[in-house]
């Protein structure tokens, strides 16, 4: 709950299984989202948190890397965007992740992902098997997965488009999804089979300030960019 009273956080963090992830219901890019390892930890983040209504917070499992993951060129976890429509569920593109900073922040991503071809049916089976036990029919899901020592595992499912993926599916493969949805949500017919094909690479990149940062005090540069 979004209330902060002590015994509220105690009686969450007795509940809880070691290790978790404690993040906000809403959000995006981890914001507010950190590991703990024991009750202690969830308790000192929660009370750190203040007490808006608006920071109500989800406890849940924290999925192990695989071995070796953490010296990998990319992050160990992917996301699925699907399109579901009367012709079936049709998975439209797989993203990379770059590797986070501390504690879960995200520093951007990338289309076509890097998985080899079994590892992304192995990852399209699972978000297939995840909107088939939500029951999910239509519309479009952003499904974030990550590949654990027991294989890939569901992180979260969005019903939405993933924020900035539109735009790299639009450079990597000349393909507009929001008018694809569109056109689906109008009862167009709309057919997907796997993932689109991408000639080129579409990328974002973040910047993370460090976590103690509270303000921006100034701001450079901007007269070599034309602003």
């Amino acid at each position: 709950p979004s209330r902060r009273d002590r015994a509220a956080m105690a009686e969450v963090a007795a509940e809880a299984t070691y290790p978790a992830v404690v993040k906000p219901r809403q959000g995006s890019g981890s914001w507010h989202t950190f590991p703990v390892k024991n009750a202690a930890e969830l308790v000192a983040v929660l009370a750190g948190l203040g007490d808006g209504d608006d920071e109500a917070m989800i406890v849940e499992e924290y999925l192990p890397s695989a071995a070796g993951a953490e010296h990998g060129r990319f992050a160990d976890y992917v996301s699925v965007e699907t399109l579901g429509t009367g012709a079936g569920l049709g998975h439209v593109a797989v993203t990379g992740r770059l590797h986070p900073v501390a504690p879960f922040r995200e520093t951007g991503f990338f289309v076509p992902s890097d998985l080899g071809p079994d590892q992304t049916d192995a990852v399209l089976a699972t978000a297939t098997d995840a909107l088939a036990a939500l029951g999910v029919r239509s519309g479009c899901v952003h499904t974030e997965i990550k590949l654990t020592p027991d294989g890939p595992r569901v992180i979260e499912v969005n019903g939405r488009l993933g924020g900035g993926i539109r735009d790299m599916v639009l450079v990597a493969a000349d393909t507009d999804l929001l008018a694809l949805y569109l056109r689906s949500a109008l009862g167009q017919p709309i057919e997907v089979h796997g993932p689109v094909r991408c000639d080129r690479i579409g990328y974002r990149l973040f910047y993370q300030p460090p976590v103690s940062a509270r303000r921006v005090t100034a701001i450079g540069g901007l007269g070599g960019i034309g602003l």
